[in-house]
């Protein structure tokens, strides 16, 4: 029974061999179908580079000879053109040197001219200045006109007039001052001092800085004696006012 057993296993063994053996065999023969192809493919490839290397080499022969024929060419349009700029060059030199020298006898005859120029402008100068100094010395030395002085001494009569007006015009300014300041005085005295209990007292400023500097300026046509009348009279109702009051 054993050997029946390793017998069938055997023959399992052979059937399994031959069906592995048998796809190698058709996946060996697919690989070689392919390869085959590939081949052919290659082939055929190859064919297609080589023709177009061909041509390629063709079209490289033909641009070398294009560019032989350029290069000639090129070489002789440069012998050619440099040949034309040494020839512009010693023209272009010879016209500089010429020019050079025309510019040096110019530049020579301007100088000589300026100097001569120059030397005259001095003479000019020398003389002018002479004669200023002595247009100078005869200004400075000149006698006075008539109507000068006549002018002289106007101008210094109305300066002390002048003078003269603007110190009494400061004295009636300090007058009128110190008259302000005395009535703003006697005013709080009279009506602010002895009502400081009423809420309706309220203390006299009359003199303040703005009413100092611009006061005189209001003031400045009148006189002391048309003053004085005007201090009796606020002194007057000064005391009827106070007399009132009290009563």
């Amino acid at each position: 029974e054993s050997e029946k057993t390793l017998e069938r296993e055997r023959r399992d063994l052979q059937r399994e061999h031959s069906l592995e053996r048998k796809a190698l065999e058709e996946e060996h023969q697919l690989q070689v179908e392919v390869a085959a192809a590939r081949r052919a493919e290659t082939a055929k490839e190859y064919d297609a580079l080589a023709t177009a290397n061909a041509r390629k080499v063709d079209v490289i022969s033909s641009k070398d000879k294009e560019i032989c024929s350029l290069r000639t060419q090129m070489s002789d349009t440069k012998r050619e053109h440099e040949e034309a700029i040494r020839s512009c060059e010693a023209r272009f030199e010879q016209d500089r040197l010429s020019l050079t020298e025309d510019l040096k006898a110019r530049e020579e005859s301007l100088v000589e001219q300026l100097e001569t120029e120059k030397f005259g402008l001095r003479a000019e100068i020398d003389s002018v200045k002479q004669e200023l100094e002595e247009e100078q010395e005869r200004w400075k030395t000149r006698p006075s006109l008539p109507a000068d002085l006549d002018r002289i001494k106007s101008l210094q009569l109305e300066l002390q007039k002048l003078a003269s007006s603007e110190q009494q015009t400061r004295e009636q300014m300090t007058y009128f001052k110190n008259e302000l300041e005395n009535r703003e005085t006697n005013y709080n005295r009279r009506f602010v001092s002895s009502n400081r209990g009423r809420s309706d007292a309220t203390a006299l400023r009359v003199v303040t800085e703005n009413a100092v500097a611009t006061k005189p300026k209001a003031k400045s046509n009148g006189t002391a004696s048309s003053a004085a009348p005007r201090r009796k009279s606020v002194r007057g109702g000064g005391t009827r006012k106070k007399k009132a009051s009290t009563a």
